[in-house]
């Protein structure tokens, strides 16, 4: 799920560290107190992605630019997939 000023979780977005002004949040479907954030720093030309439960910082992974095309791919072939393939394998 991602945040939408005026949501339903808007009270915890309210309580998260902010972005850089290039970024974006996600919440865990799961569990709207873990989210995913995503934010561009072209200064070390890397996206920068961080998971978070609440105020804390769990974990962040460097994705350099070069590295964003693979990334993206992985994530389109991953949603073509037949979904009855993906209940065998998932």
């Amino acid at each position: 799920m991602r945040w939408q000023p005026g949501d339903k979780n808007a009270a915890v977005a309210s309580n998260l560290t902010p972005l850089p002004i290039n970024g974006e949040v996600f919440f865990d479907a799961r569990d709207s107190d873990k989210t995913c954030r995503i934010s561009w720093h072209p200064d070390q030309g890397a996206f920068l992605v961080s998971i978070w439960r609440g105020a804390t910082c769990a974990a962040t992974f460097q994705l350099p630019r070069a590295d964003i095309a693979g990334f993206l791919s992985a994530f389109i072939t991953q949603l073509s997939r037949p979904d009855d393939l993906e209940a065998k394998t998932g």
